[in-house]
């Protein structure tokens, strides 16, 4: 894929006006050649994005279209289908033909989701996790507050731990301390240490605001 590959990778952001202008051109080329082409293109992804979309769907999707459209035109529908669509359409738009432009869109609008979701995993761990959803409520017939907490894992599993907020502490501490058995603090990046640090103290403070209402006298 050329010089593509480090804007579909991840490892740069904008290609830049020449690249998507050069790889516009010979898509044009492609489109008026062979009127089919198009189809071709959403029949690739229709068949590769399929429901379960998984950390090698991203690879399958790169092979399709690079035996559909060639390297340069690969590239351009996959930087547009995995990144920020509307900045992706806004430049294409800008130096590209109105086919071009048109066939962008549809990509965009029809599989971009499905193309976001498979980048994401693309090459990632499958047990890793990508988001966390929580509630916090009151079971009244037990007189006891609950959490539950939802954990969205790569491979598109779910894993769901209910508990007291006591337990939901102490397993905290635990993934803290194995966090702790790392032994490598190279291991982390600024940001989750960042992170780490301001829930901390934020906690520490609720804790504190607690103490404090406990050791103020009753007003009577």
């Amino acid at each position: 894929m050329g010089e593509w590959t480090t804007y579909v990778t991840g490892q740069a952001t904008d290609p830049g006006a020449p690249l998507i202008e050069e790889a516009g051109g010979a898509l044009d080329a492609l489109l008026e050649h062979r009127p089919q082409a198009d189809q071709e293109v959403f029949e690739t992804l229709r068949k590769r994005l399929g429901p379960e979309i998984g950390i090698k769907t991203f690879e399958d999707v790169r092979a399709g279209l690079l035996a559909a459209v060639g390297d340069n035109a690969a590239g351009l529908l996959l930087w547009a289908g995995s990144g920020d669509h509307a900045d992706a359409i806004a430049k294409v738009e800008a130096v590209a033909s109105p086919r071009v432009t048109a066939l962008v869109r549809a990509v965009v609008g029809l599989y971009g989701p499905e193309l976001k979701l498979a980048y994401a995993r693309y090459n990632e761990i499958p047990d890793d996790w990508i988001r966390i959803n929580r509630e916090i409520y009151e079971d009244l017939l037990n007189d006891r507050l609950l959490v539950k907490v939802r954990i969205d894992k790569q491979n598109g599993e779910q894993v769901v731990i209910e508990g007291v907020p006591h337990s939901l502490l102490e397993l905290t501490a635990n993934m803290l301390r194995t966090c702790r058995m790392v032994g490598r603090p190279a291991a982390f990046t600024q940001r989750t240490i960042d992170m780490l640090a301001m829930e901390y103290e934020e906690f520490l403070r609720l804790l504190r605001a607690l103490e404090s209402t406990a050791e103020t006298p009753a007003v009577r």
